[in-house]
């Protein structure tokens, strides 16, 4: 399995969204590997003739084909079950992250829940580790299509790619795929300006080998933490003891970190204060704030879909001084 890391190092920035260490990237991108990739195509093709791998070129096709319109939240015929069709489950499909109304087709990566059937989504926050960002109802799946979840209590779980349509408040799915038979693919642009001062000075410098996240990373005093990708390695900025700081990082993360206080004035210190407004100001469809790093200081605004004016209104709030990148967690289907 190729590094996480490496993945994240392909990734082409264009113009609208955060190069950052992201969950669904890191948790999943992974698990998409080059190499797995060769492996499911292999399967394909030693597994298939000429004629039944056409038939999944066709079954292909017809996946990558728009959502229709669904009364009452059952599923369409345009867009069949992955998990009924296997083939199609191995088509790449592709996230956009572009404004889009309500309307359009939109897929979410996170843990479904339910007992007669999947009922509930907990959305997983693009960040480091599988963290739930927020929870919608979900109609339109049963536990049928989702055949790798596990029961405990009577409570059925699966962590999940969800496609359907999201109207702002619940979820009208038409097709559920396991993680490891998906490939998503996100935009990464670089937002502009963006400012090339360090966001903070190294104070502690932790060794390290590993690249994964323990949950996320959370303790008192921490006020922003992202992935410096040129060095490879956690950046830290707390407003509390750096020896405290060293120890919480530790209990979360196993690879190499970087350790600051955070600064009076400066890119982080603009960037807090602009975290603080948008929180301050609750502009609906806004789920989380958080500082990045791209390089310098990037306010990352998360939101449960990238729909037309949500930029400009978190701009009027934020300040057009600030570098601003948003990111949905129900992502346009292109």
């Amino acid at each position: 399995m190729t590094d996480p890391l490496d993945e994240l190092m392909e990734l082409k920035p264009t113009h609208a969204s955060a190069l950052l260490l992201d969950p669904v990237d890191v948790a999943e991108r992974a698990t998409r590997s080059a190499r797995g990739a060769r492996r499911r195509a292999n399967v394909l093709l030693t597994g298939l003739s000429v004629a039944g791998l056409a038939l999944a070129v066709a079954v292909g096709a017809l996946f990558m084909r728009p959502v229709q319109a669904m009364p009452g939240g059952a599923p369409s015929p345009e867009f069949p079950y992955p998990s009924a069709t296997p083939m199609s489950s191995f088509v790449p499909m592709n996230g956009g992250d572009d404004p889009a109304d309500y309307s359009a087709p939109r897929l979410a990566f996170g843990r479904l829940t339910g007992t007669d059937r999947p009922d509930a989504l907990c959305i997983y926050s693009r960040t480091l580790a599988r963290s739930c960002e927020t929870t919608v109802p979900v109609s339109g799946l049963a536990w049928s299509q989702v055949w790798w979840r596990t029961t405990s209590s009577g409570t059925s779980s699966a962590d999940a790619y969800v496609w359907g349509h999201f109207d702002g408040k619940k979820v009208a799915a038409t097709a559920v795929t396991r993680v490891e038979d998906t490939s998503v693919s996100y935009s990464n642009p670089v937002p502009s300006p963006a400012p090339a001062t360090a966001l903070i000075t190294c104070e502690k410098t932790l060794p390290g080998t590993g690249s994964s996240m323990k949950d996320g990373l959370s303790f008192q005093g921490l006020e922003a933490y992202w992935f410096d990708v040129d060095n490879r390695r956690l950046m830290v900025a707390t407003s509390g003891k750096l020896a405290a700081a060293e120890v919480e990082v530790r209990k979360y993360w196993d690879g190499p970190a970087c350790i600051g206080s955070v600064p009076t004035q400066g890119p982080l210190a603009e960037l807090l204060t602009a975290a603080t407004r948008v929180r301050d100001a609750k502009i609906e469809g806004v789920t989380s704030v958080v500082p990045a790093d791209h390089p310098g200081g990037v306010l990352q605004v998360n939101v449960l879909a990238n729909t037309p004016g949500l930029r400009e209104r978190v701009v009027e709030v934020a300040g057009g001084s600030v570098s601003l990148t948003i990111v949905p967690l129900f992502v346009t289907v292109t």
